[in-house]
């Protein structure tokens, strides 16, 4: 299962619905974490952290939403 985190759309919205440090733990239980470019930036979270974690970064909206279930 695919675990796809957006970016958040709400003018002014800074928060994130997944951090980076949760990632190895979904990903021991079998879920693969996609997340969309730039998603945690406002809440500091850079997609590199989230890499480094082990999530994909989707290229856009379009890929993240076509690819997460």
């Amino acid at each position: 299962m695919v675990v796809g985190v957006p970016k958040e759309i709400f003018p002014g919205e800074r928060r994130v619905a997944l951090v980076p440090a949760v990632v190895p733990s979904l990903a021991k239980a079998g879920f693969e974490v996609l997340v969309e470019t730039g998603a945690g930036a406002a809440a500091g979270y850079l997609d590199t952290y989230y890499a480094e974690k082990g999530a994909k970064i989707a290229g856009d909206r379009a890929e993240l939403f076509m690819t997460a279930d």
